[in-house]
């Protein structure tokens, strides 16, 4: 693969991301509050509701991924459909800390 087909393939995934993103992001917490069932799961599991644990959380849902992966090697039959999870769930991680960032901003 030249580094061209790589920034075309590159770019070709991170739009499928957005569409998986697009198909998923209303099973994501709730309306007015994107980390919901992060932070329920942070409370049901730890007994706390704290931004860092449900970070936790969706830290945890990401390595099942990793996991399988690692067990399952480069030839695992749904490992581009693990990998798209993967980077949905660095990118709500990325917006989790962004929000986390402003919190910490306004105190």
């Amino acid at each position: 693969m030249t580094r061209q087909e790589l920034f075309e393939a590159v770019k070709r995934y991170a739009n499928d991301i957005v569409a998986l993103f697009d198909c998923k992001n209303n099973f994501y917490g709730s309306t007015q509050n994107a980390f919901y069932n992060f932070e329920e799961t942070a409370k049901r599991v730890w007994g706390l509701k704290l931004s860092d644990v449900a970070f936790k959380v969706l830290l945890t849902y990401m390595d099942k991924h990793v996991i399988a992966l690692c067990n399952g090697g480069i030839s695992l039959a749904d490992a581009k459909e693990r990998l798209a999870d993967i980077a949905v769930y660095a990118l709500i991680s990325m917006a989790m800390v962004e929000e986390e960032q402003k919190k910490q901003a306004g105190k």
